[in-house]
């Protein structure tokens, strides 16, 4: 007996409580309220990149929240953006819809070009992924330096074209190397391949040295790719005997894009996306043991008159101008050559 009153008094206990002593064994809705206000607040989802200008250069980063909150304009230098040993320069700062309160803000990047890769070109920033870091802001989540990796939102760009001259009186031997500032593929995904139209993914135009401007003209034609190296390069022989002068510029259709980067986000080249100038890498006459003067060659071929002061050789990883008016034996192994031997005064 005394065992069964034990056990009724065990099972009684929750019982027992007093209405203040089960108040406090409760939490209250005051204090649930209390603890959601001392939270860490909005949290950032998503950081995007922006070309807005379609230079190759990122000049804004999109940026998402998992709720609204209020970001002023002062608030920018709370803000970092970082690539490797680059810190870019914070503009201004607004929502997307135009005030301070939203949940989605563009934030407006000052360009940086100080990146310098391949012959001194500067970087082309499309596929960069840099990091964004805050902290301070009331209401929102602090972002720690190098936790927190941007989206790739910027559309590739053409980062530089070469025309290599094999035969200076023979135009269709011309070899067209066009580069990409990143990977890309057809818009359905599947890769570049031999055998696409050139003309389908790029664009030329001449440079009009009166007006400053570029006047469209279509010389690619039906030139056909014959290389795809790595998804960032294609190589074709202008085919069609059309010239490609220092006075071409090239960049990616953006009329029928055909292709975009191989980011999730595929995305496609801007309608403005960055013109470039062809350069002109090596220059190389059939004639064992013999320098073509320039005037030679323009006679046979008129249409490189305009690009004689324009065509430079590649040696020893460097470009340099031709000198003394001389066409220089430019193998396409870049074989090392002395300079003496094949000059013409």
């Amino acid at each position: 007996m005394q065992h069964f009153t034990k056990l009724i008094i065990c099972l009684s206990i929750p019982f027992l409580f007093s209405s203040s002593e089960k108040a406090n064994a409760e939490p209250s809705m005051s204090k649930i309220k209390l603890q959601s206000a001392q939270s860490p607040g909005a949290v950032l989802t998503n950081a995007i990149t922006r070309d807005n200008n379609g230079n190759g250069f990122l000049d804004a980063i999109e940026i998402h929240f998992n709720a609204i909150v209020t970001i002023l304009p002062e608030d920018t230098a709370r803000i970092r953006i970082n690539y490797s040993t680059i810190a870019f320069q914070n503009v201004s700062i607004s929502g997307k819809g135009g005030s301070s309160t939203d949940s989605a803000f563009i934030l407006t990047l000052k360009e940086d070009s100080t990146s310098i890769w391949n012959y001194n070109r500067p970087s082309m920033q499309t596929g960069w992924l840099p990091y964004i870091s805050f902290n301070g802001r009331s209401g929102i989540a602090d972002v720690f330096p190098f936790t927190f990796l941007c989206t790739d939102g910027a559309g590739p760009v053409l980062a530089y074209i070469e025309r290599y001259v094999f035969n200076p009186v023979d135009i269709t031997q011309d070899e067209i190397r066009v580069y990409f500032s990143e990977p890309v593929a057809h818009l359905d995904g599947s890769a570049l391949a031999v055998g696409d139209t050139a003309s389908r993914i790029l664009r030329t135009c001449l440079h009009n040295i009166s007006t400053g401007g570029c006047d469209s003209v279509n010389i690619l034609g039906a030139n056909i790719i014959e290389q795809v190296y790595s998804d960032s390069a294609l190589f074709f022989h202008m085919t069609n005997g059309q010239a490609v002068s220092s006075l071409t510029l090239f960049n990616i259709n953006p009329v029928l894009p055909l292709i975009a980067d191989m980011s999730p986000g595929r995305n496609q080249p801007t309608i403005n996306n960055r013109k470039v100038r062809i350069s002109i890498i090596s220059a190389y006459h059939p004639i064992a043991g013999i320098a073509q003067p320039f005037s030679q060659i323009s006679a046979l071929n008129p249409a490189y008159q305009k690009d004689i002061p324009y065509l430079i050789y590649s040696l020893a990883g460097r470009l340099m101008p031709v000198k003394n008016n001389a066409l220089l034996f430019v193998y396409e192994h870049r074989l090392k050559i002395n300079l003496n031997q094949h000059r013409t005064n």
